[in-house]
């Protein structure tokens, strides 16, 4: 067998090896290739016997579909000479969650809660502003218990790559109810997420309607039993 088989043999045991021994790869694939090279200790091998090639070779092929976390860079807002000093960083709650939980913040100086009254909207300000890596956004989105349990929504937004202002929630009281929020009022959750590139382009003539749904519209598919 050539040196290189070999080397690929036991590149491949030692990463079965990780999966069953070590605890689970989350990890960037340079912190991936360091495992790699600890688990060598189970075929009782030195790092030395494996040619390096091979081991990032695997390490590819094994977690090339880790992305490293993309860095958001978060301020306390500034506006005109109003500062939010009590802004406080969103926060995931949970280790798999995808969105991060973002407090209201009202501006220093000010009054620090708003009441919405029912059936009225209002901007809530959340006091921080973010720098958003090239080809990302920032969504906002409902809390699933403001939601259900206050009957209060957030209006889904998006927060593009070039905006640098203080961020804000638009918030609809769909209750019976006023409702308060205040600095410590956790009004949305905020999702990273990634813009894909495309184009429109307006065309000549009539589109062809000839699908399944061609024209049908709101409610076609169901009538929420309605008669």
């Amino acid at each position: 067998m050539s040196n290189r088989k070999r080397s690929e043999l036991i590149a491949d045991h030692i990463a079965f090896l990780i999966m069953q021994h070590l605890q689970p790869i989350t990890k960037a694939k340079d912190d991936a290739l360091d495992d790699l090279k600890k688990a060598l200790s189970f075929l009782d091998e030195s790092p030395e016997s494996i040619a390096i090639d091979e081991l990032e070779k695997i390490v590819e092929r094994k977690y090339g579909n880790e992305e490293a976390p993309v860095k958001i860079e978060v301020y306390r807002g500034v506006d005109k000479g109003i500062t939010y000093s009590k802004a406080t960083l969103p926060e995931k709650k949970t280790a798999n969650a995808t969105g991060y939980d973002a407090l209201a913040c009202f501006p220093d100086g000010f009054d620090n809660e708003i009441t919405i009254h029912p059936g009225k909207v209002a901007k809530v300000p959340l006091g921080i502003s973010m720098k958003i890596p090239e080809g990302y956004e920032v969504q906002v989105r409902p809390r699933s218990g403001l939601s259900s349990k206050k009957n209060v929504h957030v209006i889904l937004g998006s927060i593009d790559e070039d905006y640098r202002g203080v961020l804000s929630a638009i918030v609809v009281n769909s209750s019976d109810v006023p409702i308060t929020i205040n600095d410590k009022t956790a009004i949305c959750q905020l999702v990273v997420a990634k813009k894909i590139p495309s184009v429109m382009v307006m065309m000549d003539g009539e589109i062809d309607t000839n699908t399944e749904r061609g024209t049908g519209g709101f409610g076609h598919t169901g009538n929420m039993g309605d008669n």
